[in-house]
């Protein structure tokens, strides 16, 4: 069941499925909430029509960080690459993994958790170059993105 909150971060397009605001998630008893508007997750936005671009514009995004792998990028063009008002990186995160990585992990139930450990190992200077993309992004909103929505 989706809580209000949950409902209030989540910005419904008709091209992708998961796309959210990580703002309004509590920092500490003293500290407030995560800003709105400022950093979205989301999954590939390859499929997102023009209105969903205007959609998402609307929301002052600014920045958009593709973490998908190189021949997936190549495979279904991300819309904002190119767009004059948006600052496009293309920043893979999983390029130095292969499947094979994930193979030692088989007989796991869940595999993901080795997986995602291994690859905070491994990609290091790739996931500091992400969070200081995120970090000095313009004023404005930033959209971070995978191909599924779930390996952010």
């Amino acid at each position: 069941m989706m809580r209000p909150e949950d409902d209030a971060r989540h910005i419904a397009v008709e091209g992708a499925f998961n796309i959210r605001d990580l703002g309004g998630y509590r920092l500490s008893e003293r500290r407030g909430l995560t800003q709105m508007r400022r950093v979205l997750r989301a999954d590939s936005p390859h499929r997102l029509t023009g209105e969903d671009l205007d959609i998402l514009l609307e929301t002052g995004l600014r920045t958009v960080i593709d973490l998908r792998a190189s021949h997936e990028a190549e495979c279904q063009p991300n819309p904002f690459e190119g767009l004059n008002e948006i600052e496009y990186l293309h920043l893979p995160l999983f390029d130095a993994l292969s499947p094979t990585d994930l193979q030692g992990n088989a007989n796991e139930r869940n595999p993901l958790p080795a997986f995602y450990a291994q690859t905070l190992a491994r990609r290091q200077p790739q996931i500091r170059d992400i969070l200081t993309a995120i970090a000095e992004a313009p004023s404005g909103t930033v959209l971070f993105h995978c191909t599924a929505g779930k390996d952010r």
